[in-house]
């Protein structure tokens, strides 16, 4: 029996050098590549791998732990200056409204938490969700929303009026977006604007000098006066032209009768 036990210890030492073998080998190998890349575009290594590759690794199977930890942080840091090279700010809707309004170039996480925000509405069909590790303790929803003029906008602003007020009653903040953060985005932030007792005609103008490019189209814009008639009683005057939908081609536009 004492026999067995011993073999145990001396099996797994034999596995373990073998793993240190294998990956200092590799680690040279990969060190070796690493020397050569940066020759063949004359480049100067800007961090040094010594303590991970080549012959300068006194346990390869640790140092390669580390190493593996180490990269998954310098990749993470290049997202963020990745993204944060192509991000626009949100409009800010605060005092108003606990709201940050926005395109799909809004959704970089860092600046979004930087601004105090908790919540994000994505009013989108296909833009993709952050995975669970970045999202962190942000909290995500879609409300997928086509821009279309005839869609109803009823059961999208149930949900998002009560995802709101849940993130300002707890002291938060949303951001809501779409793909241009134009129209169905600024539609959410419109209704939840009349909600909070705005007319229509002033938290239009009130976003749109936050946000120039807001224009929600005509049907959104009819749906949410009608809403505004429900909560308020009394319907704003709009511009005609904000009313006016977008020209539907006949069918048989170019076709002989």
């Amino acid at each position: 029996m004492s026999s067995v036990k011993a073999t145990k210890p001396d099996a797994f030492k034999e596995r373990l050098a073998m793993w240190q073998d294998l990956l200092r080998e590799k680690t040279q190998n990969l060190a070796k590549a690493v020397d050569e890349w940066a020759a063949r575009r004359d480049l100067r290594a800007s961090f040094s791998f010594r303590g991970f590759l080549g012959e300068s690794v006194l346990n390869p199977v640790a140092d390669a732990y580390e190493l593996l930890v180490r990269l998954r942080q310098l990749t993470s840091r290049i997202k963020v200056l990745h993204m944060a090279g192509s991000v626009s700010r949100p409009a800010d809707l605060t005092p108003k409204a606990p709201l940050f309004v926005g395109g799909a170039t809004s959704l970089c996480l860092h600046v979004l938490r930087k601004l105090g925000v908790t919540h994000i509405l994505n009013c989108t069909e296909d833009l993709p969700a952050p995975s669970e590790e970045e999202l962190g303790d942000l909290k995500w929803r879609r409300l997928a929303l086509p821009d279309h003029e005839n869609q109803d906008l009823s059961e999208t602003l149930k949900s998002a009026l009560q995802v709101i007020a849940e993130a300002e009653e707890a002291g938060g903040k949303v951001l809501v977006h779409c793909h241009e953060g134009k129209s169905r985005s600024v539609s959410v932030c419109l209704a939840y604007l009349i909600f909070r007792q705005t007319p229509l005609a002033d938290a239009l103008m009130y976003v749109k000098s936050k946000r120039p490019i807001a224009r929600p189209n005509a049907g959104f814009l009819r749906q949410l006066m009608a809403f505004e008639l429900e909560a308020l009683g009394t319907n704003s005057t709009l511009p005609e032209e904000l009313l006016k939908g977008k020209p539907v081609l006949s069918s048989r536009v170019g076709r002989g009768s």
